[in-house]
């Protein structure tokens, strides 16, 4: 069992290990890099660079889930369903590695992110499965709302940013939904809003 006294000790841990797959599934790729083509959608979408802003919260939004989760079955279940959404993706950017044409504005903001970024895992958009548990798993019934508006917010954010296409938050979306499905968060809140 996870001990919350300890949470800072394994979000630290949790972040290395999803570091270590996320920037090593390139390494360990078995395909070249397929180029993803922006359909209508993205090309009706505007590049707007202030949004990188909205798409970076991203990683205060997921720390703050952890940081939160009231107990250890809580902090459990959403490293659990973390852990799933990276296998998955992993899985997929190590035998399917995708890339898409990125703007380079020139800003500190743009060269920050692509410093710790990795430009073949587009698809699944990983960001977008984490913002979706993130909101799922949000510790407080009362401002989950505002938590799904968040992570609503940072969907949008991919597109006007173009660091993905929509088919990436398509299958983000999908992997999502999956890891929370497969670590039982979803049957578990249903219960809990039926009671």
């Amino acid at each position: 069992m996870i001990d919350v006294r300890r949470r800072g000790r394994v979000i630290l841990l949790a972040y290395l290990l999803f570091c270590i797959v996320y920037l090593g599934a390139p390494m360990l790729s078995v395909s070249s890099v397929k180029v993803l083509e922006p359909s209508a959608i993205d090309q009706g979408v505007p590049f707007t660079p202030w949004t990188i802003a909205i798409y970076a919260s991203q990683f205060l939004f997921l720390f703050l889930t952890l940081w939160l989760s009231p107990t250890s079955e809580d902090l459990k279940n959403l490293l659990a369903a973390i852990a799933v959404a990276t296998a998955i993706s992993a899985a997929i950017f190590i035998v399917w590695p995708t890339a898409i044409n990125r703007p380079d504005p020139h800003n500190a903001a743009f060269s920050a992110l692509y410093l710790f970024d990795v430009p073949t895992n587009c698809f699944p958009s990983l960001h977008v499965a984490l913002a979706i548990i993130a909101a799922a798993m949000w510790p407080h019934r009362r401002t989950r709302p505002l938590a799904w508006l968040w992570a609503f917010a940072i969907l949008v954010s991919t597109l006007t940013t173009k660091q993905h296409v929509a088919v990436d938050i398509l299958a983000g979306a999908v992997v999502g939904v999956v890891a929370l499905i497969w670590t039982g968060v979803v049957e578990r809140r249903l219960v809990s809003f039926r009671a």
